[in-house]
């Protein structure tokens, strides 16, 4: 599982699950990406 959580609450905004043969940094644009398709018009980050 890959997740992007909230750095101050620690909730779950997105995630993806993949075979365990694939790294985390392959899936961090593909979260991002997800993240702010889901969130588009509610949650604007400051940063990645």
């Amino acid at each position: 599982m890959h997740a992007l959580v909230d750095t101050a609450s620690g909730i779950t905004l997105s995630y993806m699950i993949t075979p365990a043969n694939v790294a985390d940094m392959d899936m961090a644009e593909p979260l991002v990406q997800k993240l702010k398709e889901d969130y588009e018009e509610i949650f604007k980050p400051s940063y990645y």
